[in-house]
């Protein structure tokens, strides 16, 4: 059965929380593409509402790792809460094997705050992983120069280090300027369904040794979505010609670098 590492997905909002730990066998029972074949995953909270539930899929669910952030979508939900960032910073300290996300900026979606304004929460954010010493699950659309710079000033401060972008749809020229400050880049069902000229150029210029699936999926009920992995490394392997077992390979051992 092929084996994936999914590096960026959410917790079901519906999700019933089981009394104890779900095992390996009793995923493997489910209806559907074997619960089982997903070995780990970064699960990331996108603001106070959903962080209870990232902290109980941590808690149960195998191979689970935390990511607790604010993010860009959810400005609103937090502005007018001062306390938000000292809660954040209680939930990393609580699990010290968390992530910090996800974080970010963006764009592009409508209703959202200016960029500046994005970009001090996201500052606020970045500092915190410093001073706690957390890797950073990202989120960007069509603020890329804003985002680098925020990175420069607020997380890297001269230094290379370990941060996601997830479903990575920049400009192809950005994964040289992101992977020289230490990125990893996932590629999911968002790029694979659109199969166009800039999906296949972005993706052909990650480096190998950086380069993660991820669903962007809820885990129903405590489900992962297997298929979306699947799909997306099939879409891979074509972009970059090459056999999808090798490309596998090297993707899972990416992952584990980064899980464990």
């Amino acid at each position: 059965m092929p084996e994936y590492y999914d590096l960026h997905a959410h917790p079901d909002p519906d999700a019933v929380v089981p009394d104890g730990p779900v095992s390996q066998s009793e995923q493997a029972t489910s209806d559907g593409p074997a619960a089982d074949a997903v070995l780990g995953r970064i699960l990331c909270g996108t603001g106070p509402a959903d962080w209870d539930a990232v902290a109980a899929a941590a808690r149960w669910w195998p191979g689970t790792v935390p990511a607790f952030g604010v993010h860009p979508w959810h400005f609103h939900e937090v502005e007018k809460t001062p306390s938000w960032r000292d809660e954040l910073a209680r939930r990393l300290e609580a699990h010290p094997g968390a992530w910090l996300g996800e974080a970010g900026l963006d764009c592009y979606r409508q209703g959202l705050p200016d960029i500046e304004a994005q970009r001090e929460m996201l500052a606020a954010q970045l500092e915190l992983a410093v001073a706690l010493d957390r890797p950073v699950n990202l989120h960007c659309v069509k603020a890329w120069e804003e985002l680098v710079a925020t990175l420069d000033s607020a997380y890297l401060r001269g230094d290379p280090r370990l941060f996601i972008i997830h479903s990575f749809a920049g400009p192809y020229q950005m994964v040289d300027i992101l992977a020289e400050r230490g990125a990893f880049f996932t590629q999911g069902p968002l790029q694979s369904r659109r199969d166009n000229r800039k999906a296949r150029e972005r993706a052909a210029r990650i480096p190998e040794d950086r380069m993660l699936l991820e669903s962007d999926a809820f885990l129903i009920s405590g489900r992962d979505d297997p298929a979306a992995l699947a799909d997306t490394l099939t879409w891979l392997a074509d972009v970059r010609n090459m056999p999808a077992a090798d490309l596998a390979a090297v993707i899972n051992e990416n992952s584990r670098r980064l899980l464990v």
